[in-house]
């Protein structure tokens, strides 16, 4: 009899375990899809207010960019934490690192820039990102 009980009672707990790896996967796999959904959605999906506010944010820090070539002589070389150091408060009043949700990212080498937002893709420096470049 105690034999029966045991059996039964993995074949019980065995039985639940499945359900809640079944019931786990499947919650992992739909919130899977939610993001790959809102990643597809994330610039494409944009509406043309929310374009026009990133290239406004992105041209309000490239014009700052070039007040700052107008007098330094030269452009901001590194990252988007060198170029704030740069020009916050002295071109900018304050720091901008992103827009409508969307981190900015900058590029240069202190001769060019790049200045934008990642694309639908997700990886910056490719076609469909949102830029402006400099000299």
């Amino acid at each position: 009899m105690k034999h029966q009980h045991a059996t039964s009672y993995r074949l019980v707990i065995g039985i639940g375990v499945l359900l809640l790896m079944g019931t786990g996967w499947t919650a992992c796999r739909k919130a899977q899809q939610k993001a790959e959904q809102y990643g597809k959605r994330a610039l494409r999906g944009l509406s043309d207010a929310e374009r026009l506010a990133i290239e406004n944010d992105l041209r309000v820090i490239a014009d700052a960019i070039e007040r700052y070539y107008g007098e330094q002589d030269r452009i901001p070389a590194g990252d988007m934490n060198a170029l704030m150091s740069e020009l916050v408060p002295a071109y900018l009043s304050r720091s901008i690192r992103s827009t409508q949700g969307y981190t900015i990212y900058y590029q240069s080498d202190g001769r060019h820039y790049v200045i934008g937002v990642p694309g639908p893709d997700g990886v910056k420096g490719t076609a469909d990102d949102i830029t402006i470049e400099g000299p």
